[in-house]
């Protein structure tokens, strides 16, 4: 395992989730006038866990850092499928917009690329220059960001060309970073080691110039943006969920309880979906700050979280590997 995934070994179950989707950011809020059916299986060599649906749907990765990734697709009816095992160390990975290829930090703490069409590993041209602790890319599937140490960096998808670097707090890992829907912006989240005095923090950074417009004082294990692109939506260190307005970076929104152990946020419907240590899914009208459901996965800790882009399909990753799937 590498030395910035090491600091971190002892706080990975509470890791970020990175939901990525390019459904118009449309609000639509899902309906919850029926129970959804259930679906439920099992993980395994699971350490962290981190999830994500494609953009057309169909398509589930759950990836375990320091394992492999695992994957769900309705239309080839592959059902816990293992890929790339023990390939991923980090905290986050990113599905193409085309859903074709997903980006990942790999063993050496560098980018990899697996191929789901081809159905193997495929070269980025970025594999000797990209470090990260997380990967992120664009809507337009133009660029990608890597997070890692006390920085960003912005990569050209086409050829691999290296655009620019954006400098975070120097001894904190970037651990989450999303595009806002109109790719103008980025925003990140940090997280000090254990022993430093640093406190982490949001930031959102336009990407025209690289400026950072503002960065907060409290660590984040991870962030992204609402489907309106004017708040965004962060999950501090100490378990709060919260709305930061984009325009001041102050908390217009804090849901109540320090219990929250994952989220996920549907771009186009505007459900975010938040996961408990105790086990629960809390599904949320985001954009109204207004809880819609709770779901009961189980007993354990809400690990990872992913909700799909239309807002009727959820899934669940808990700390003693149980995949739950909720269909609406």
């Amino acid at each position: 395992m590498g030395a910035r995934t090491s600091l971190y070994s002892q706080r990975l179950f509470s890791a970020a989730i990175l939901l990525v989707s390019v459904a118009a950011a449309i609000y639509c809020p899902i309906s919850i006038d029926a129970a959804p059916s259930v679906k439920r299986s099992r993980l395994h060599r699971l350490t962290s866990a981190f999830a994500s649906y494609g953009a057309d749907n169909h398509l589930l990765v759950i990836g375990s850092s320091g394992g492999g990734f695992t994957l769900w697709d309705d239309r080839t009816h592959d059902e816990g499928r293992e890929l790339a095992p023990g390939s991923f160390w980090g905290y986050g990975f990113a599905l193409s917009k085309d859903g074709v290829r997903f980006y990942y930090p790999g063993s050496r703490g560098l980018l990899e690329c697996y191929d789901l069409k081809a159905k193997n590993p495929v070269s980025t041209g970025l594999e000797r220059n990209a470090k990260c602790n997380v990967v992120a890319v664009d809507h337009e599937n133009r660029y990608l960001a890597t997070g890692t140490m006390g920085a960003i960096e912005l990569w050209r998808l086409d050829g691999g060309v290296f655009h620019r670097r954006l400098m975070a707090q120097p001894v904190c890992g970037v651990v989450s970073l999303d595009f806002s829907p109109d790719n103008r912006f980025l925003d990140t989240s940090s997280i000090p080691p254990p022993d430093e005095e640093t406190v982490g923090g949001v930031a959102l950074w336009r990407l025209s110039d690289g400026v950072k417009l503002f960065e907060t004082k409290r660590g984040a294990w991870a962030v992204a943006f609402a489907a309106n692109g004017k708040e965004l939506i962060s999950r501090s260190d100490d378990q709060v969920v919260s709305s930061l307005d984009v325009d001041t970076g102050h908390v217009i929104w804090s849901r109540q309880g320090r219990d929250a152990s994952a989220m996920s946020i549907s771009e186009a419907s505007g459900t975010m979906a938040i996961g408990t240590k105790d086990g629960w899914v809390e599904l949320w009208d985001q954009p109204h700050h207004r809880r819609l459901q709770r779901l009961r996965a189980s007993e354990a800790t809400i690990v990872a979280v992913a909700i799909d882009g239309s807002g009727s399909q959820i899934s669940c990753v808990d700390s003693e590997e149980q995949v739950t799937r909720w269909r609406f």
